[in-house]
């Protein structure tokens, strides 16, 4: 499964989403840098890309604090 995961591109289905989209990025994310997160938001018509300095791939347990701060902004915007 996590081979499968990993060599599937499903970039293509991007465009397609038509739901609000939020994308939180680590500026120091080695496993998709930030012009991974750059090309999905380009893709995902309307979405909203938010970075968090300092932190990586897993930014919320990194941050936790302003990763809930962003999610919360970002849902109280769409409700």
């Amino acid at each position: 499964m996590a081979t499968a995961l990993a060599r599937g591109d499903t970039r293509e289905l991007l465009p397609e989403i038509k739901v609000p989209t939020l994308l939180i990025w680590g500026d120091a994310d080695k496993r998709s840098p930030l012009s991974v997160g750059h090309q999905m938001r380009d893709a995902i018509p309307g979405s909203r890309f938010e970075v968090i300095a300092g932190v990586g791939h897993v930014s919320n347990l990194e941050n936790p604090h302003r990763f809930n701060e962003i999610v919360l902004d970002f849902i109280a915007t769409i409700g």
